[in-house]
């Protein structure tokens, strides 16, 4: 999925060639309407990373996201999760969270035929989707 997200950043998609990102931006958007914010998918991803370890630094005794081990990983990132219902944001992790989480849901259901590492259709089976020739 890494290198899915990858080259989803560093082509038009990344910096939002082909959408127009002028002003004004809504602070509460409806789901209908999309992104809402002066920030690129690009500029979103490194603005997060670096504040998640700026965060990490100051908490964990200079220690960035990667040099924590899996159990702090887990217990930081599980509590920016809106499904347990316990979101803690102390870095203004919402948007890297919702950046991440969409898309990787782009990569993990998007067209097998399109992007080889679903070739096996991994997310399509995973919804029941029939296993068909595109």
């Amino acid at each position: 999925m890494t290198t899915f997200i990858d080259r989803q950043l560093t082509g038009p998609y990344g910096g939002h060639d082909w959408l127009y990102m002028q002003g004004p931006f809504s602070s509460a958007p409806l789901p209908s309407q999309g992104l809402q914010s002066p920030l690129t998918p690009r500029q979103q991803y490194r603005q997060g990373l670096a504040a998640l370890d700026a965060y990490c630094s100051k908490t964990f005794a200079g220690r960035g996201f990667v040099q924590l081990n899996a159990e702090e990983q887990d217990k930081l990132i599980g509590g920016h999760g809106e499904e347990r219902g316990e979101v803690r944001r102390p870095f203004g992790s919402t948007m890297l969270f919702n950046a991440i989480y969409g898309n990787t849901m782009e990569g993990y259901f998007r067209r097998p035929d399109l992007w080889r590492q679903t070739a096996n259709m991994a997310g399509w089976n995973l919804v029941g989707f029939p296993r068909r020739p595109l």
